[in-house]
This record gives C-alpha cells, structure tokens and sequence, in this order.
C-alpha cells in the first residue's frame, strides 16, 4: 500500500474562532424556523388572498343579481303605472276594457302571474287571469300601501294567484308555491279606491338565478327587508316566506350600509363567503353566497404546495448544515458532504417539479418547433384527458378550428414578452373549456430561442357569466321591442337613444331618423312642453305624466298620455330618461259618447217617471168610483148573496187595481229620489217598535209571534221618517205572509258604530233558492216557491230596495241556517250622510203611502 499522504492545505487552512459545529446547528435551526415563519405567512396570505377573489367574485354575482332584479322592477312600474294612469283618468272605464288593458300588459311579463285590479273591499273587479274575477281577497294577507304611500311591496303568500287568497278560504296549500303581491293605489284618495295588485312570480326570480350562478355551490335569494324570504335557489333549503331575520346582513349590516359582504353564517346556518345589495327603489335584498368549505378545497392544494417547498428548503438548509459541519469536522469528509449535496439538490428538483404539478394553472413547455414537451397535471384534472395524449403535439392542434390560426400567430411571433388569447378546447366528454393562454419565448445563455414556456387559466365560469349577462341584456332588449306600448329612452342630454317598433310607429319614423337626435330637431314647434318636462324630471326623481295632443304628418292628431321617469347612474346622478306613450283616442271618444248615452237616458228617465205619474192620476180617479160604488153595492145586497159575491169581487179587484197603481207610482218616485230625501235625525228603534206595532194585528190573525232584539235604548240615524217606516212594513209584512202558521219573526236591531245601523228580520218560511235572491227584489218578480197567484204585485221588495238606496243604504237577503230567510236593512251611520232639500220633486200631494207591503 502507498504512502497516505494528507490534502494539500488541509491542515494549513485557518478558520474563525466563532465557526464551529454548534454555530452551524443554531444557525440552520434559526434558518429553518425563518422558513417555517415565511410559509405559514404565505399560507395565511394565499387563504386571505382565495377568500378575498371569493368575496369579489360574489359581490359580482351580487351585483349582477341585484341589476336584473331592479330592471324587472322597473319593468313592473312601467307596466303598473301605464295602466294605473289608465284606469285613474277614467280611460279604462268598464271591466271589459279593464280585463283586456291587464292581459295585455301581462304579456311578454313573466316575471308576473296576474294583474288584478281590487276594490277597497277586498273585491277583484278585473284581472288578467279569469280564475281572480269576483274573489274576494284577504286585504290584510297582500298588505296595502300606507297611507300617503302610492304602492306596498307585499310579504309572500301562499298559493298561486290571488284566488288562493281568498277570504276565508281553508283548503290547505303547498309551502313551496307561493307568490308575491306588489299593490298600487288607483285613483284619487277619496270615494271608493281601487288597488292595482301585481302578482310576482318567486318562480321567475329562482329560475334566473340558478341560471345566473351556474354552479351548484353557490346559492342566492331575494329577501324583503325584514328577512322573509321571496325566492331563492333550489340549493337554499328555507322554503318562501320563512325568516331569516337572524342573518348578520340583517341584524348588523342593513342599519348601517346597503351593501357589502362578509365571511359567516349564511341563510341555513353553515360557514359561507356572502354577498348583498339592497335595491334602491324596494325594501328587497339580494343575498348571494358560497360554501366556505367548497373554498377552502382549493386552498388544500396550495397548502400540500407550500408545505412540499418549505420542507424542502429546510432539506436543503439540513444538507447545507451537514455540509459544513462536516467540513469543519474534517476535510475527510468532504468529498461524502458533496455527493450528500448532490442528492439534497436532486430532492430539490424533485420537490420543484412536485410543487409545479400542484399549482392551479395549466403549466406546459414546448420545443423551438412549437411541440409540446412537458405539461402538468393540471391539464388532465380540467380536461379528463390523460397528459400523454398532448406531448409532442401543437396547442394549435388542441383549440378550436377557427382558433388555430391566432394560437400559431402566438407561437410564431418574435417578442419575448407575454401575451394572452382566449381559446376553447375539447374535454374527454366532448365539452368545450375556454382557457386564457400565454406564451413566452424561452432564450439560451447566447440568446438563441430554446423553446416556450406558457400558462393557461380556464375561466370557463367567467366566461359563461358573461355570456348569461349579454343574454339578459339581448332579451331586456326583445322585451322592449314586443311591448305592445310605445317606449322611449333619452340620454341626460335629452337625445334619443333607444325606442321600440311600437313608438316608431306611431310617430310614423324610422330608427336611423331617432337615434342621437332630441325632441327639438323630430316634433319642432311641438318640443318645448317636452323639454320642459324632460329639464324638471331631471332635477328630481318624480314621475312625470302629462297629456300631449299628438300630429304626425298625414295623419289623424291622436290624443296621448306621456309619462316619464328618471333613471341614475351608481353615483345618484341623472342619466337619463325612460317614458312610454298611451294611445288614449279611442277613451276619450268613449268618453263624449258615454255623456251623450247618460243625457239621453236621463231624458227618457224623467219622461218614464212623467208618464207613469200622469197615468197613475188617471187612472185613481175611476178606480175611486169603481170602489166606492162597490161598497155601496155591498151594503145595499145584504140579502142577496149573489150580488153581494159580485160586489165583494169588484171592490177586491178595485183595492188590487188601486194597490198597483200605486206601487208604479212609488217605484217611478223613488228612482227620482235616489240622493235627495230630506233626511232628519231620529231614533230607528222608536220607528221599528211603530211598524211593529201596526202590523201586529196581521201576525195576530196567523197566530205568528215578533220578537225584538235591540230595541231597549235609542239608537239615532238620518232618515226620512214615512219612507224608512214604509221599508220596514214592506219587510216585516212580507214575513208575516210566509211564515207558517203559529211560527216566530225575530226582528234585530244591531248598532255597529261607524259601520251604520243595521235591521234583521228573519221568518222561518220556505226561503228562497240561491239564484233568485237578488231576482227578488225586481219589479214584478217573486219566488218561485212562493208564487201561487195569492196576493201581492211585486213591487214590495222593488220599493224597499229604492227607498234603502235613497237613504245611501242598501237591503239584502239571504238563506238563514235551520230555514226561512234573512233581510238585512243597512244605513250610514248618523252624521255621515247629509240632509237632502225639503222640496224634493217627489214630495207633491200624490206621493201617498199606498203602496202595499208585500213580495
């Protein structure tokens, strides 16, 4: 064996006292928490980071969600103002016209079931869906508009449509079919009001919205104020109308700002990243929100990422370590601490190539010729396709076919900076992924191209977003070229820039000749109530609306109504203004031949009422004769039977003769009466005991007993004295002739306050069937169960009916439970009706109480 000889200056090289194997220690230790520090720093920065684009990417979704819902509103007040116009001005007169104005304006308005129009007894009068007509709707379940406030945004309801509103309805209906009422005043705020009633569809609101996100981890809703929920995804489990008051959005949120987002519990409890926007024309929220846990799964992967870097740079500082301590421990060993180096670094490229596999962009390198050599996983986890079916192909070859020729101009190009394309390629089911793609070229130490390096992002949800987005904006469009009312929108400036086919038609222009231009340079003379109108709107956020009598060159002059409203940008400002046009023409006309008809039939009116007055005084006086020359028959034919039978028939046929005669008189005097009895403050019940009393000896002959009720203290009303107690007979008369013999008549009187006095009389008779109810109280008519030629003219219940209706009252009558029927009088109560003139036109000296009481 040779000598062994020492290294060349191994023991000759001097070091630093302080180096020494324990420094090293220390110091790798110290470097190793250092990066034990910086990746948990960068950890809680990447969740930051990944929470924050969540929050950006829902207030996005927010606010996306929070447009459409403020141009459907919108919609809806243009629809519901056109038509409250109408129908406030009078120009929708009759129900027919009403039904027909409500369907109309319901098409092409799916965000709607129905529009209805309701009186202020809950009552549908007209609606768009024929299922409503005639229901009588819970007012309290669809919520009215406060007073001062022109409509009220109601809470959910269940059922469909307003029928399954209707009063006192018990049939049990589904939680999850529901729908929203949105109510308008109509009308003036005295005498009778009407309410416009928009039922909103939740179905609508849900349907768009899971459109809108797209994906099944995000959820959203639109919530009133309050926190009962209108509508949400099918991903949200709280059904329509429960609460979610106890949300943070509205417990600590709402009081202080319309919008924002936040990290915590959501809608069902669980941890979410939310977003909200309030609408800043309707007490409604929008929440959008997405899984804290879905999020924080692509978190995971750059956790495994970081924690596969920093242990391998601790590796790195441990080899570094080992390397020196064993350097200082002896030169022997440094040709063991360089191989020991030598595979930390191949641990090294090992933990990069790791930490390149896990990132979330697709990461790829490619020859000088464009072939692609290298790709990560990432590739195989978006497209399913395994990452041996790229290498040694084009990214050409992978996109689109009419997007290969751009890729390989990205290829082709001599700049060595980055640039990005979007490009779609296939997956392994046949679905199209759309990537963002960047090439860099990759140079040699001498500055020659050695290949590319290039990343791509799939932003195949950014780009379906914005697909959906450009699809609502295009069918906003088409909803606004179908509507079948003229609509026009202006810039701040006052220049036309959107109009539909309706409004070109009617001003008898083309698109080309509208668009950019103002009032002043289409309608000249015409355009300065339209500019001043337009300058006030801008100033302040009031609905505008005013009628324009309309010119158009070769044609007729239209009469219209404009109205207008202003809309703001995000900051408040104006930015313009949005209006439609009604064509009323045809109203107004209506409108002069609707007086005409009245002035005629009035005319005929008072010519009836003439007639039957001067007919009536002719024929009273030979009726007279005949009874009283009858009687005298009678008394002088005591003792001859048969002409005694003769007289007593011609004096009976003279009385009915006479009775009818005057019950015309009495129904032509009360139809001129209506409005002008001269009423007089009085006590009812001293009325009612009197007309008992007179015909107590009637009962007493059928052996039928009256009970009263109600008739112990006074109780003050404004009536006509002969003309109320002339009602009452006809009543309590017509009970006593169909009671059964031995039978009771209760007779109630019921003070109701501010409500008015109401009189019950109930018999215990054969009643009268459902449809004949109100045929009853017609002229001539009675019940069919009572009609068997004994007595009576039918005019009692005629004469009742118009004396209540002179009085502002009203007289009904129904089927009692157990049997008979139930009359119910009602007048004002005292105090709100005033006295009409003593000389009214019906009280001359024939205005005789004649008439009978009878049915």
């Amino acid at each position: 064996m040779g000598e062994v000889r020492p290294v060349e200056g191994a023991e000759g090289a001097s070091l630093p006292t302080w180096l020494r194997s324990t420094s090293v220690a220390w110091s790798g230790a110290l470097l190793a928490c250092l990066v034990i520090v910086l990746t948990t720093g960068f950890l809680l920065r990447e969740k930051q980071a990944l929470e924050t684009s969540e929050i950006h990417s829902a207030e996005l979704y927010a606010r996306v969600l929070h447009d459409h819902a403020e141009r459907t509103f919108n919609t809806i007040d243009i629809a519901m103002g056109s038509l409250a116009d109408g129908i406030g001005a009078e120009t929708l007169s009759s129900d027919t016209q009403r039904n027909k104005a409500l369907s109309q304006s319901l098409s092409g308005l799916p965000f709607l079931r129905s529009l209805s129009l309701i009186e202020d007894d809950g009552r549908v009068v007209a609606s768009s869906s024929p299922a409503n007509l005639d229901v009588m709707v819970d007012l309290t379940s669809i919520g009215l508009p406060a007073d001062g406030a022109i409509e009220a945004l109601g809470s959910s309801v269940k059922g469909r449509d307003l029928v399954d509103a209707a009063a006192g309805r018990t049939t049990p209906l589904s939680a999850a079919r529901t729908f929203v009422p949105l109510v308008r005043r109509v009308g003036p705020d005295s005498g009778r009001r009407l309410y416009l009633v928009a039922a909103l569809n939740p179905d609508f609101f849900a349907n768009e919205y899971e459109l809108a996100l797209a994906d099944p981890s995000r959820r959203a809703g639109i919530f009133s104020m309050g926190g009962a929920l209108f509508a949400s995804t099918g991903n949200v489990r709280k059904l329509p109308g429960e609460n979610a008051s106890a949300h943070r959005a509205f417990t600590m949120i709402l009081a202080a700002r319309e919008s924002g987002s936040f990290v915590g519990a959501g809608i069902d409890g669980e941890e979410v990243v939310t977003a909200f926007r309030v609408l800043r024309k309707r007490p409604v929220v929008i929440i959008v929100e997405r899984s804290h846990g879905h999020i924080l799964s692509g978190f995971h992967q750059t956790l495994y990422w970081a924690l596969g870097v920093g242990a391998g740079v601790i590796l790195v500082i441990a080899a570094m370590m080992v390397m020196g301590w064993r350097s200082l421990r002896g030169h022997e060993v440094v040709s063991a601490a360089l191989q020991a180096t030598r595979a930390e670094i191949e641990s090294s490229e090992r933990d990069l190539r790791t930490l390149v596999e896990s990132v979330h962009e697709l990461i790829f390198r490619a020859d000088a010729t464009g072939r692609i050599t290298f790709v990560n996983r990432r590739w195989q986890e978006i497209t399913g396709r395994p990452v041996a079916d790229v290498l040694g192909k084009r990214f050409a070859d992978l996109c689109r076919h009419d997007e290969r020729k751009a890729c390989q101009a990205l290829f082709a190009r001599p700049e060595t900076h980055d640039e990005a394309i979007l490009v779609h390629v296939n997956d392994a089911v046949g679905g199209s992924l759309t990537l963002d793609l960047s090439v860099s070229r990759v140079l040699d130490a001498d500055g020659s191209m050695a290949g590319f390096a290039g990343y791509a992002l799939d932003v195949s949800a950014r780009e379906a977003a914005r697909q959906a987005l450009q699809s609502q904006l295009k069918f906003t469009e088409q909803l606004l070229e179908i509507s079948p009312t003229p609509i026009f929108v202006k810039d701040e400036r006052g220049r036309f820039v959107t109009v539909n086919q309706a409004w070109l038609g009617l001003m008898n222009l083309t698109l080309p000749e509208v668009l950019g231009r103002d009032s002043s340079d289409l309608f000249g003379d015409e355009a300065g109530k339209h500019n001043d109108q337009d300058a006030r709107l801008l100033l302040s956020e009031e609905r505008v609306s005013y009628e324009n009598r309309l010119y158009v060159a070769g044609r007729p002059a239209r009469d219209t109504v404009v109205s207008k409203v202003r809309f703001s940008r995000a900051d408040g400002t104006a930015a313009g203004i949005v209006g439609s046009i009604v064509d009323v023409t045809e109203f107004r006309e209506a409108e002069r031949n609707i007086r005409k008809a009245r002035d005629a039939a009035e005319l005929a009116n008072s010519a009836k009422s003439e007639f039957i007055a001067n007919i009536s005084h002719e024929l009273r006086t030979p009726l007279q004769g005949i009874i009283g020359f009858s009687e005298i028959g009678r008394e002088l034919s005591a003792d001859l039977p048969d002409f005694l039978d003769m007289f007593t028939d011609i004096h009976a046929g003279g009385r009915r003769m006479l009775t009818l005669v005057n019950g015309l008189l009495d129904v032509s005097q009360m139809d001129s009466a209506v409005g002008s009895l001269p009423l007089k403050r009085v006590d009812v019940a001293h009325l009612v005991r009197d007309a008992v009393d007179q015909l107590q000896p009637q009962a007493a002959l059928r052996d039928l007993k009256v009970n009263l009720r109600g008739l112990v203290g006074p109780v003050e009303g404004d009536v006509d004295r002969n003309r109320f107690q002339q009602a009452i007979r006809n009543v309590i008369a017509n009970a006593i002739r169909y009671s059964p013999p031995g039978g009771v008549i209760d007779v109630s009187l019921v003070n109701k306050g501010e409500a008015g006095i109401e009189l019950r009389v109930r018999d215990h008779g054969p009643g009268v069937p459902e449809e004949e109810l109100e045929l009853i109280f017609e002229a001539f008519v009675q019940s069919s169960r009572t009609r068997d030629g004994s007595g009576g003219t039918g005019l009692g219940l005629t004469i009742t009916r118009k004396i209540m209706s002179a009085h502002g009252g009203s007289v009904v009558a129904e089927n009692a439970e157990g049997g008979g029927t139930l009359f119910r009088l009602s007048i004002p109560a005292a105090g709100t009706a005033g006295p009409s003139p003593a000389d009214a036109p019906w009280q001359g000296a024939d205005s005789l109480l004649l008439a009978s009481e009878e049915t």
